[in-house]
């Protein structure tokens, strides 16, 4: 006989532990569990969100953390920038546009300052409203 999981790692009744589910594996042995953001890892521990694994997630709480999505606001800081080709902020942009431009040259793009320039980074899911 193969090995089966143990009964207290089975999401409901009907489990008999004996299908491989690596993602199920991965949650029962893992010594930490990190999700993208403090909301998504307690919507996994729902039955709406679990996908039958809530039960196992929840059971797992003192080792699942979400991390805050976002970024180092000093470090990206456009007033002070290095890796841009001009600075600007809220107070004077005026040298946004060169920026811009020097991004529109560095992808390759025509450099035009009449057209938007828009930059997405984002998983296209229809539960985050984007498609």
């Amino acid at each position: 006989m193969g090995w089966v999981f143990p009964t207290w790692a089975r999401t409901h009744a009907l489990d008999t532990g004996e299908a491989v589910n690596f993602l199920k594996g991965a949650i029962v042995t893992a010594d930490r569990i990190v999700t993208v953001s403090k909301g998504y890892s307690w919507e996994i521990t729902t039955s709406e969100g679990g996908c039958s694994l809530h039960e196992l997630l929840s059971s797992r709480k003192s080792v699942l953390n979400g991390i805050t999505n976002g970024i180092d606001v000093t470090e990206w800081d456009p007033s002070c920038d290095k890796h841009i080709a001009c600075n600007y902020s809220a107070d004077d942009l005026s040298g946004k546009a060169e920026c811009k431009i020097s991004l529109q040259e560095e992808l390759g793009l025509p450099v035009r300052l009449d057209c938007p320039l828009i930059g997405f980074i984002g998983r296209l899911d229809y539960r985050k409203a984007l498609i």
